[in-house]
């Protein structure tokens, strides 16, 4: 037998440890400290604990690796973790992940693993027809993360005005292309630009309104001057809930002019999709769904663990067209029914994404999601209610559950905020963030999870206010 199996015995005994150890973080998070500032050479100590000259007792390993994860982390499944989109996972995606683990799915063929690539493919076809696209136009890929289904939607855009662009590569196109991005949009789209070879010079930052809005004016202005000075227009990165205040641009009437030049639309929806879930709340999201491409990431607003990403297409062309690729070593079983990943998409060898998702969304269906999506942004309503309440004032306007508010003792001091921030994070209680709305330098909190209360909301205001005593 050889070591990596273990005896039969001992693999229980390993699932036992690591069943009892998990079960009690899962059933207790709420215990744990949110987060403090962490000391890098502390940290560094501990990992350097472990040394690999002989073999370790495996009970005492995975002890102390769950100790660190849970001692040297800001404890995102936490209830009051008011941060970025990072959820508390749902068990059934956990347990997905586990058993993806176990029979590790090669994805980069559709041979190699019919029924999980046909997982994914259900998937993305539930998540199109949920955001109003036509089942007959619904096409897809699931990626890592959104930094990786907006740079496959740039790659998309790109195949798509310069048909010689796989062949020839970027130094056969005859004009400089560009990018338009509002100024509250993701810097992914920077990265993409970077990984493409066409460089930041190519993104065009165009103003936004109050609202934090993609300015269309701005925009139907900004492309008549780079026609006439001859650059060609490319893409339109419409961002339909933005990081940091949940800004939704007017995909609409983004169209209206992105099609009047022929200019791809990309919707950058890695977290505001999910709006479209709530049946009593996805009016707000707009059309999203005449955009050429859109970004929705599972791991934010759908409580699945890292990293689960979709990128949804209605040319049913366009990504074979941007990344098909024929090799002998690799079984060729694709026809009109079945796609190979690895020639439709960045990614090569890759495991079975799609199954946390899948997985939790057979066994509780889509009202669930629905029910809990709701719950979310009606607890940040709450929270808004609660801090206006105590004169706080919200900066701030998205249906989003992402609240941005300040105080007048705050303002015009980016110093004081945070100040403030650092106090009540180093309490451990709560976890929340800064973020510049309007030139004024907000506290930012937003709902990331789906067991956070009312209660949960009255304790992080009442901190809030006992910090600014």
């Amino acid at each position: 037998m050889n070591k990596f199996d273990f005896t039969k015995e001992e693999r229980k005994q390993i699932r036992s440890i690591v069943e009892e150890n998990l079960s009690e973080y899962y059933s207790n998070t709420k215990s744990k400290k949110v987060g403090r500032l962490f000391d890098p050479i502390e940290v560094k100590e501990f990992v350097n604990q472990f040394e690999f000259k002989e073999e370790s007792n495996a009970e005492d390993v995975i002890e102390n690796v769950i100790y660190g994860l849970s001692e040297y982390a800001i404890q995102t499944p936490h209830p009051s973790y008011y941060g970025l989109f990072n959820p508390r996972p749902g068990y059934a995606s956990i347990m997905a992940d586990y058993i993806s683990a176990m029979f590790n799915p090669q994805l980069a063929s559709w041979s190699h693993a019919p029924f999980a690539n046909e997982v994914e493919r259900k998937c993305i076809e539930e998540l199109g027809a949920k955001l109003g696209i036509k089942d007959a136009a619904i096409d897809g890929a699931f990626c890592s993360g959104g930094a990786e289904s907006n740079l496959t939607a740039v790659l998309c855009a790109l195949n798509n005005k310069y048909p010689k662009l796989a062949k020839e590569g970027i130094i056969g196109m005859n004009s400089r292309p560009v990018i338009y991005i509002s100024a509250e949009a993701h810097h992914s789209v920077h990265k993409a630009a970077r990984i493409t070879g066409l460089g930041t010079d190519v993104i065009r930052t165009i103003k936004v309104n109050k609202n934090l809005e993609m300015d269309i004016d701005d925009l139907e202005l900004r492309i008549e001057e780079d026609l006439s000075s001859g650059y060609e227009p490319l893409m339109v990165v419409a961002t339909t809930g933005s990081t940091g205040a949940g800004a939704i641009d007017n995909v609409k009437e983004i169209l209206a002019i992105s099609s009047r030049h022929g200019i791809w639309l990309h919707a950058d929806a890695a977290y505001g999709a999910g709006l479209k879930i709530s049946s009593k709340y996805r009016e707000h999201l707009g059309a999203v769904h005449l955009a050429d491409s859109i970004t929705i990431d599972l791991h934010k607003w759908f409580s699945v663990p890292m990293g689960a990403s979709v990128i949804l297409v209605k040319d049913r062309n366009i990504l074979k067209k941007t990344f098909e690729m024929r090799t002998d070593y690799m079984p060729l079983h694709e026809n009109e029914v079945t796609v190979d990943p690895y020639s439709n998409s960045i990614q090569w060898s890759r495991r079975a994404i799609g199954l946390k998702f899948f997985l939790p969304l057979a066994i509780h269906g889509w009202k669930v999601y629905d029910d809990t999506i709701t719950h979310q942004i009606e607890i940040a309503q709450y929270m808004r209610q609660q801090l206006k309440r105590y004169n706080w004032e919200i900066t701030n306007n998205t249906p989003l559950p992402i609240v941005c508010f300040t105080h007048d003792n705050l303002k015009n001091s980016d110093a004081k905020v945070n100040k403030l921030i650092d106090t009540i994070v180093q309490s451990g209680k709560t976890w929340c963030s800064a973020y510049s709305v309007n030139n004024e330098m907000s506290i930012r909190a937003c709902i990331t999870n789906y067991a956070t209360s009312e209660q949960n909301v009255d304790e992080f205001v009442e901190l809030l206010n006992s910090a600014m005593e």
